[in-house]
């Protein structure tokens, strides 16, 4: 029988010191891939984005960081009708000289004499740190002449002053109104928070297939979503646009929500049928207005004859805004009799329109001239036989009279059928963002 050899203490060694450098090369390894993905990998973007957008710091262009720190007195001004900013700085206690300087600046970006009434100036007074109010002098102006600019007016060390433009970031957020009607649409909107512009803005786009004058009753129902803008501080900057509108009127909903394709050049508004919102004419071409006499047969309120009306007559305002029923060519511009100064527009299809008895035509208008659609051409006046300040429109196909109430015309854009499903998405969007305002979220 054979001996087995007996294992020595040597071997044994070598097998443990083996196994120990493996499990060390091993946790080696881990660390090193651990290393790797945390300092040279970069990190995955799981960060949720904020609802609320970050504010921005305020503008300080590069070369007046060196300007030295002072307490500052801001004074605002108002500046009323009239003035000028000469007047309104040397008001202020600012020395003509001083003031030359800081309008040289401001011409360099800005031309003062856009400035409007109306428009708020910030004025801004210095004084050195440890120094008295006596001590004051003036440090330059800013202004917000448009909601998406700041025009600043600096000085500097050299008691020069230079002037920069810059950008405000505005943040729109959406509003949602839902109103019974129990007046008019502009009172009824106008009582839900919406600014005079956009109940303006409503109305011209409901004024191509809605006559306020006869056709709102008390009980429909009108829904707007719109939004506004805000600045980083939050204070309302500008007011935005309308999304979605619907008006219930005797019963129908007619719903219209903005949408644009890359092939055109603005925003339009459009059913769920893909048909636009605009006609050819409008039926109502001013704001405001009320009907003081109907197409057809009358008695004038002058002459006393009977005799065929031929338009509509829309008591306003005088000065009140006209705008160009739809897209033509100025064919007449001036005084013509009884209808003193008016404006006859040759549009597409033969169509035709009058407009009359103006206090003043839209500057720079002349025959031969392309207007647009809601282009102002001219205001309310009583010029000619008028009784009182009104609009006299009347509408004409083929050479006849067309009653301007009673016109029916087919939508003036239909979206092609490769559009559809993409604007069906896009009305999902907007009718889910309604229904999370409805509900407050």
């Amino acid at each position: 029988m054979t001996e087995q050899p007996i294992m020595t203490e040597q071997p044994k060694a070598k097998l443990k010191s083996r196994r120990s450098f493996v499990l060390v090369s091993f946790i080696f390894i881990l660390c090193a891939i651990w290393g790797f993905e945390n300092y040279y990998v970069p990190d995955e973007n799981n960060a949720r984005i904020s609802a609320r957008p970050v504010p921005a710091r305020p503008f300080i262009a590069p070369q007046w960081l060196n300007l030295p720190p002072m307490h500052r007195q801001p004074v605002e001004v108002v500046l009323e009708k009239g003035d000028t900013l000469m007047e309104m700085l040397g008001g202020r206690g600012i020395d003509a000289s001083t003031a030359d300087k800081a309008l040289d600046a401001l011409r360099l970006v800005y031309d003062p004499r856009r400035l409007q009434e109306g428009q708020t100036i910030r004025l801004l007074f210095e004084y050195p740190a440890g120094a008295t109010q006596s001590a004051r002098q003036f440090a330059g102006l800013d202004l917000i002449p448009a909601p998406t600019e700041r025009v600043i007016v600096r000085r500097l060390n050299n008691d020069q002053f230079e002037a920069v433009i810059a950008n405000r970031p505005l943040t729109d957020r959406p509003f949602l109104t839902d109103i019974e009607i129990t007046s008019s649409l502009y009172e009824a909107a106008r009582a839900s928070g919406m600014a005079p512009k956009l109940v303006l803005r409503l109305i011209q786009l409901f004024s191509f297939t809605v006559d306020f004058q006869r056709e709102i009753r008390q009980g429909d129902r009108l829904e707007v979503l719109y939004t506004r803008r805000f600045d980083p501080n939050g204070a309302i900057a500008d007011e935005g646009e309308i999304l979605f509108a619907a008006l219930t009127n005797k019963g129908e909903r007619k719903a219209y929500w903005q949408y644009k394709t890359n092939e055109q050049t603005t925003v339009l508004y459009y059913d769920i049928q893909g048909k636009s919102m605009t006609r050819l004419l409008m039926k109502t071409p001013l704001d405001g207005a009320r009907l003081s006499s109907r197409f057809g047969i009358r008695k004038h309120p002058i002459l006393g004859y009977t005799s065929l009306h031929r338009g509509v007559d829309f008591a306003a305002r005088r000065g009140t805004p006209i705008y160009a029923a739809g897209d033509g060519i100025i064919t007449a511009l001036g005084r013509e009799g009884d209808w003193g100064r008016r404006i006859r527009i040759e549009h597409g299809q033969n169509y035709k329109t009058l407009y009359a008895h103006l206090r003043n035509f839209a500057s720079g208008l002349k025959v031969g001239d392309r207007v647009t659609q809601g282009q102002i051409i001219g205001h309310v006046g009583s010029s000619g036989l008028a009784t009182g300040p009104h609009l006299h429109y009347e509408i004409t196909h083929n050479n006849k009279s067309v009653n301007p109430l009673a016109l029916n015309l087919p939508a003036q854009n239909i979206l092609a059928t490769s559009h559809m499903a993409h604007f069906a998405e896009h009305r999902q969007t907007l009718n889910k963002l309604a229904a999370e305002l409805a509900a407050g979220l």
